[in-house]
């Protein structure tokens, strides 16, 4: 690359943003010209805003316990690492950006915050996970994405410990642990191989998968698409609303409860305290919609159907029910 500048006494700098190697040519008050390769690596790290680091693992490695790495680049990484020591990463409105089967797996005990108005993401559909968390991890204000846009293929997240999401965009999430949701997008939510618990105060969801054995309250937010109910390999409870909360009607807001026909009644548990749960009128051999399935509401009030004036669909809410003396 050529960086060419007209260098006075008053004006002689210029900018490079990129690693790479340069021809720096320079011409003197004389005429005479001088010309020279130079080669730049920039750092993408900075660690409690004192020290660069090209890699994140570098970064990771001096840190100290509570530190803070910011990122300072647009950057890809593509290593394997694990996190073992409890830090704050700070996207900064950046893009760390990994490679399909490029992992970071925080341990056991160990405490990570995401934050800054950045991104993590995936070039290519991942073929793991970009984050296996063992340990405390808590999200906030970042984006957390592949090109899988479904989430369907594999998880974006892996929990096995505690997650705490605020204001973020993920694509999916596999929490074998427990999750809390108090805000922001995402377009899967389930349940791991062994269960797991989600939390769900607030938020834009598509989908939840209640699968594989686990249990998930949600308290706020809106499901845009469904929440699947199937009991393949252990008790699922799904409740809807809090109980503990004033009546609403407006939310939580799901648009469709999916029921597998081969749920196994016994196993499954599913509370309506408050909210707006919409349904089609029909019933297939695979899926059955309705009020049935609900086997508890809040005390005192029963499902009443109602139909949507705007959208058109049937939907359940709570009504009060009228004792007789």
């Amino acid at each position: 690359t050529t960086v060419e500048n007209n260098l006075t006494r008053d004006n002689y700098s210029f900018t490079i943003k990129n690693s790479g190697t340069y021809i720096v040519k320079v011409t003197d008050s004389a005429g005479k010209a001088y010309e020279q390769n130079l080669k730049l690596e920039f750092n993408n790290y900075i660690v409690d805003n004192e020290k660069h680091f090209k890699t994140l693992p570098e970064a990771l490695s001096y840190a100290e316990t509570n530190s803070t790495i910011k990122v300072i680049r647009d950057v890809e990484e593509n290593t394997v690492f694990n996190i073992n020591k409890s830090v704050i990463i700070d996207t900064n409105g950046k893009n760390i950006k990994f490679n399909s089967g490029d992992v970071s797996t925080i341990e056991k005990n160990i405490s990570v915050s995401i934050v800054g108005s950045g991104k993590i993401s995936c070039s290519e559909p991942i073929a793991v996970a970009l984050i296996i968390n063992n340990g405390i991890l808590k999200i906030e204000d970042t984006k957390v994405e592949s090109n899988d846009t479904e989430g369907y293929i594999n998880a974006t997240i892996i929990n096995k410990g505690t997650i705490t999401c605020d204001n973020s965009t993920i694509t999916a999430i596999s929490n074998e642990g427990n999750a809390v949701i108090n805000s922001g997008k995402y377009q899967w939510l389930s349940c791991g191989v062994s269960g797991g618990k989600y939390i769900i105060n607030d938020g834009t969801i598509k989908s939840i998968g209640l699968e594989k054995g686990g249990t998930v309250e949600i308290n706020g937010g809106t499901i845009t698409n469904r929440i699947v109910l199937a009991d393949d390999s252990g008790d699922i409870s799904l409740t809807i609303g809090d109980n503990g909360k004033a009546l609403s009607t407006n939310t939580p807001r799901v648009k469709e409860v999916y029921f597998r026909a081969d749920l196994a009644g016994i196993n499954c548990t599913v509370n309506f305290y408050n909210g707006v749960v919409q349904y089609p009128d029909s019933t297939s051999d695979n899926i059955v919609y309705g009020k049935g399935f609900y086997t508890a509401c809040r005390s005192g009030y029963q499902v009443k159907d109602v139909v949507n004036s705007i959208t058109g669909a049937k939907e359940m809410i709570l009504e009060l029910i009228q004792w007789l003396n």
